[in-house]
């Protein structure tokens, strides 16, 4: 909006449209936060440039999140891919260029930059078959690790989740998603021949503000930060911000209620939250995974006594057929998932049974 615009007024409303489990279902909201910023008092630190260059660099990237939605007019998102060409899903069939030492090169690229993110899978995302991985920038080797134990954070800071993880962390891949910025050059081998992979970067057009990337740099802060999403606001703090915050409870499942109006011009910069009933789990592990014959997948969760029945939906990929999942209540066979015949190629089904 520009300063043209007639002020308007605002009202945010939170509402229940559904319950499934329970017709009388509330949600009790407490801890409603609001934080405001006045647009004509100075220049904030999320003030929007129309152009940052090529805008943060390395760790900064993290730590100035608000500055996400900002042209970057000095800067390419660039991409090296196992996609296959032909689009015949033969991911795997790549020709790779080899190392005069057998290393398979899966990323090079000469100028300035910054690797964003390394993703790869092989064996449902159990990536110890590809062995080491190395990582070359300006000609200096500033990771050279066994691929598994790297994305598994054997090795600590920065290495560690969630700017790494395997594929108890992910939907069956290895990720690395620590910045890597370079001057000159970067390239990036693995040991063995990957099936599926991505590296994506940015090109820069000059070096200005650019370090090579340093792995003793531990940026705790940075994992601090990204450890605690949807605990905590990740921009950098906003000079005196006006607040505003309100409690409802409860909230009847179809109806609704406004927990603030806002009038004048502003900037909304912060919305916070709480659910009681949700609670906080920033790390969670299955303990199978569900590819291949013989493939299988268990968790348990517990539920309220008091409960007046309880839905369970199970979200699976219709192509793969007959597939059957159990479901016990303290021991005993409660009901079971059961999904038919393999239907051909399409969106993601769900299968729901109500105990």
């Amino acid at each position: 909006m520009d300063g043209s615009i007639p002020p308007r007024r605002v009202s945010l409303f939170f509402g229940r449209v559904s319950s499934r489990c329970t017709p009388a279902a509330v949600i009790a909201m407490t801890g409603f936060f609001l934080a405001l910023t006045n647009p004509s008092a100075g220049q904030p630190p999320g003030t929007l440039p129309g152009s940052i260059g090529k805008g943060p660099v390395g760790w900064d990237s993290y730590r100035r999140l608000d500055l996400l939605p900002a042209l970057r007019s000095g800067t390419e998102t660039r991409n090296f891919s196992s996609e296959d060409p032909a689009l015949q899903n033969a991911d795997f069939d790549h020709p790779l260029r080899v190392t005069a030492d057998g290393q398979y090169v899966i990323a090079e690229a000469y100028g300035p930059g910054e690797i964003v993110s390394i993703w790869s899978t092989i064996n449902g995302g159990d990536v110890t078959d590809d062995g080491a991985i190395t990582i070359q920038l300006d000609g200096q080797t500033v990771v050279s690790a066994n691929y598994q134990d790297l994305v598994s954070g054997n090795y600590g800071p920065p290495f560690v989740w969630p700017l790494v993880g395997n594929l108890y962390d992910t939907s069956g891949g290895a990720q690395i998603k620590v910045p890597m910025p370079y001057t000159k050059s970067m390239l990036v081998t693995v040991q063995g021949n990957p099936d599926y992979f991505h590296v994506i970067y940015r090109q820069f057009n000059d070096a200005t503000g650019v370090t090579t990337f340093n792995p003793q740099d531990t940026a705790l802060d940075v994992i601090a930060k990204l450890r605690a999403f949807g605990m905590t606001d990740p921009k950098p703090a906003l000079p005196a911000p006006k607040t505003t915050s309100a409690t409802i409870n409860p909230i009847a499942a179809g109806s609704q209620a406004q927990l603030v109006q806002l009038n004048g011009p502003a900037e909304i910069t912060e919305l916070r939250l709480q659910l009681p009933q949700v609670q906080h789990a920033p790390y969670v592990v299955d303990d199978g995974r569900a590819f291949g014959g013989g493939g299988s997948s268990q968790f348990t969760v517990a539920i309220n006594p008091a409960n007046q029945g309880v839905t369970i939906t199970r979200r699976y990929d219709p192509e793969i057929g007959n597939q059957v999942a159990n479901i016990y209540v303290d021991g005993t066979l409660a009901g079971q998932w059961s999904t038919g015949a393999a239907v051909p190629a399409g969106p993601w089904a769900d299968v729901t049974v109500t105990l």
